[in-house]
């Protein structure tokens, strides 16, 4: 697959230009690979700090869902490479968290979300637009119907204006160098048959909805291994609390509609990729994990009304997760390795 692509101005990647800039940053300090380190700490630093917001009355599980985030081995291992998908996960949870303080201390905060938002976008359009939507909807949605129209159009009005210019970059960015505002460079370098939607792929091959339904199950089970390295799928036990638990923590909706909108966006996109696990879904792993952690303490609480059997059942399978991923992460992370090439 071709990463980059002749253009009128000349060679370009046919990637969005946020990442791109974090590179060209990392390599004019002599170390590009410290890219995928820091955006992986900034998603654990903000997670911590949105999750506090999001379930306040659970500071414990905030904080074991905040830790969980920075250690899973899915997310250690990607922040590893230079895929863009790290910066793009740094900006979904600082965007999570920006609209949360927008919704609690005022609208001057949506202006951050926007920039977020906006620089998401310009990492990885598609999913930056559909994890957006999904974050802020369910975030400011309840504030809205409960304050009223003016509530909802200052923060809206605060999210335009602080996307604007990211917006103008990326439109600027496709012109430039694709000759038009709206063409991406994966478009300008593979044709149509690289967009959205049930089509041939560029090479051919048939994406529809069986093919659809089939890479996005499989992109599931292996998000549930991965997630902790564990033979135990981590979101057995999501579905198993979605099914079971009376009522699952107020705050668990975003989490649920974060996850959901990234499986949702790349059903409707011909590659999964598979790349140290299902990597298109790498931006909705802090959504995933904290999702288990709240499964599994719901569950497992003594005042969930299931059978003592059952909650211990959860209790054991979750630590034992957790103990098979510490196991066997080393030895996937020493998989990665290569050897050293000549001098």
């Amino acid at each position: 697959v071709q990463n980059s692509v002749l253009t009128p101005s000349g060679w370009s990647s046919v990637y969005p230009p946020l990442h791109t800039f974090a590179l060209a940053a990392g390599s004019w300090l002599g170390a590009p690979w410290v890219v995928g380190p820091v955006a992986a700490a900034t998603t654990a630093g903000f997670s911590a700090l949105a999750l506090a917001r999001l379930f306040p009355g659970r500071p414990g599980m905030a904080r074991v869902a905040a830790a969980l985030v920075a250690v899973a081995p899915f997310a250690v291992f990607l922040a590893g490479t230079h895929l863009s998908h790290t910066t793009a996960a740094a900006l979904c949870v600082v965007a999570l968290w920006a609209a949360l303080k927008a919704r609690d201390e005022g609208a001057r905060w949506s202006l951050l979300t926007g920039a977020a938002v906006g620089a998401f976008v310009c990492t990885r359009p598609w999913t930056g637009m559909a994890l957006s939507a999904a974050i802020v909807l369910s975030v400011w949605g309840p504030g809205g119907a409960r304050e009223g129209v003016s509530w909802s159009v200052r923060r809206a009005a605060g999210l335009a204006a602080g996307g604007s210019p990211f917006a103008l970059l990326l439109l600027g960015w496709n012109q430039a160098l694709f000759s038009s505002p709206f063409r991406l460079g994966y478009t300008a370098a593979f044709g149509p048959a690289h967009g959205l939607g049930f089509h041939a792929d560029p090479w051919g091959n048939a994406y529809g909805l069986r093919e659809a339904l089939g890479h996005t199950g499989a992109d599931l089970v292996q998000l549930g291994l991965a997630l902790f390295e564990s033979p135990l799928p981590a979101l057995a036990l999501v579905g198993l609390a979605l099914a079971l638990a009376p009522r699952l923590p107020e705050g668990s909706a975003t989490l649920l509609a974060w996850a959901l909108a990234g499986v949702g966006a790349n059903a409707l996109y011909w590659h999964h990729g598979l790349h140290m696990g299902p990597r298109l879904l790498y931006e909705t792993a802090p959504a995933w994990v904290a999702l288990w952690v709240v499964g599994a303490g719901t569950l497992g609480a003594s005042g969930s009304g299931l059978p003592t059997r059952v909650r211990r059942g959860v209790a054991w399978a979750a630590i034992l997760s957790l103990g098979a991923g510490a196991v066997l992460a080393p030895g996937k992370a020493l998989s990665f390795g290569t050897a050293p090439g000549p001098v």
